[in-house]
């Protein structure tokens, strides 16, 4: 829940960036805060109740529908998302517009002056 909070944060203050052209500094640096203790508390969890975890039943979960789609869906991004951290070239404004669907913006510089 952490995690998702965090995310949806994130967006909101992306669109406000691109819309109102606005720094709120608290939404921008929460991500950094808040999405480590987010997976630290995950990881935690699965660490302490390990006990529990069932393979097999993880595994036909992940390939059900419509699981699987939104698992491909994910693996198809992090694809994505190295392919042009390595090859693209992001001052180019049609593989920046690409990478704001996949990738989130990298640079808001003249918002943190």
């Amino acid at each position: 829940m952490i995690c998702l909070v965090t995310g949806v944060v994130k967006v909101l203050w992306k669109l406000i960036a691109a819309v109102a052209k606005k720094n709120i500094w608290l939404m921008f640096v929460q991500m950094r805060i808040f999405m480590p203790i987010g997976f630290i508390v995950l990881i935690t969890t699965l660490i302490v109740d390990r006990t529990n975890l069932n393979g097999s039943a993880i595994l036909a979960g992940l390939l059900s529908f419509p699981s699987c789609i939104f698992f491909a869906i994910g693996v198809i991004g992090m694809i994505l998302m190295t392919v042009l951290a390595f090859k693209a070239d992001s001052s180019n404004p049609k593989v920046d517009l690409t990478e704001q669907f996949i990738i989130p913006p990298h640079s808001y510089a003249s918002l943190y002056d």
